[in-house]
């Protein structure tokens, strides 16, 4: 399936299961309806990025989607309609992350200008930028009250947060450069893409280490490669 006419940088699921949505270096987010896969129907295309689109979420309840870019730019959109509803400006540098909490009713950006921000969807505002000390790759929210996100980042640390403090609860360091983290759907575990050690770690977040390591020979990840839970677990 050519799902966007240059590279891809971007995927995410629907809480429902119903629909997906795909982001990439030609500045679009794609919508497929994914009810009758592999038979998957193009729904919509949000545009309005002026760069690149790195990480996609989809609100609780499939009615909006937020964007980061390569424009520094954080932007949601309604899925019915098609049309931005609203931007939010701050960072510095490209966005690589990006997440919905505490309902859909604030979302975490990640920068490679080192710093996470926490945004007010209804508001559009910033209500706290966090400096994280070095270039952010991915986000996971471990809570939905926003008191415990985990980000990962080039300089092999994941760092654990509350959204109510500006230094981080605790660090982890791993093997390599951090491209991406993904919540296991029952809570307990992380799964995170370390790049110069070509594998993926498997984090007990309970024990608060790493209690897996999953690789292959041949296997190589670049900067922006992605692991990603199965819906089964």
């Amino acid at each position: 399936m050519d799902a966007h006419s240059s590279e891809l940088y971007s995927l995410a699921f629907s809480y429902q299961g119903t629909m997906f949505a795909t982001g990439g270096a030609d500045k679009a987010v794609h919508l497929w309806k994914s009810t009758n896969l592999p038979g998957v129907q193009k729904i919509g295309t949000l545009s309005g990025s002026t760069a690149g689109i790195m990480s996609i979420d989809i609100d609780e309840r499939d009615q909006y989607v937020v964007a980061g870019s390569n424009d520094s730019a954080v932007r949601v959109w309604q899925v019915a309609g098609s049309q931005v509803r609203s931007t939010f400006n701050g960072h510095d540098n490209k966005i690589y992350a990006v997440k919905f909490y505490n309902h859909s009713q604030r979302l975490v950006s990640g920068s490679h200008d080192r710093t996470l921000r926490l945004w007010d969807v209804k508001s559009s505002k910033n209500i706290r930028t966090i400096f994280a000390r070095s270039s952010c790759h991915d986000l996971a929210v471990l809570s939905e009250t926003g008191t415990s996100i985990v980000s990962g980042h080039f300089d092999k640390r994941l760092r654990f947060w509350d959204e109510r403090q500006d230094t981080s609860s605790h660090e982890m360091l791993l093997e390599g450069r951090i491209t991406s983290v993904d919540l296991s759907f029952c809570g307990k575990f992380l799964a995170c893409s370390c790049k110069d050690a070509s594998a993926i770690k498997f984090i007990d977040l309970k024990l608060n280490q790493a209690i897996a390591t999953f690789t292959a020979e041949g296997l190589r990840m670049g900067e922006h490669t992605r692991c990603s839970f199965s819906p089964d677990g």
